[in-house]
């Protein structure tokens, strides 16, 4: 959580943060999406998953939230 706080915060420790972050969840992120889109277009939904996290970090309090819907995300997209 508090690595989640620190990303939503901005500042200058949020890049770390959500680099932390991803390097510990983003394979989970990943491998969902590999899981319901095409091999050739999964690099682009993710992405696409990280920069609609990106913008509704305000909205998502906790990590594990956050987490969630980055998944509904990722399989919605």
């Amino acid at each position: 959580e508090p690595l989640w706080a620190a990303y939503r915060a901005g500042g200058p420790d949020a890049a770390a943060a959500f680099a932390t972050l991803m390097a510990w969840y983003g394979g989970r992120i990943d491998r969902r999406v590999r899981g319901f889109v095409r091999p050739d277009v999964a690099d682009d939904v993710f992405q696409e998953v990280l920069v609609r996290l990106h913008r509704h970090r305000h909205r998502l309090a906790t990590f594990p939230h956050a987490l969630r819907w980055a998944r509904a995300v990722a399989v919605n997209l």
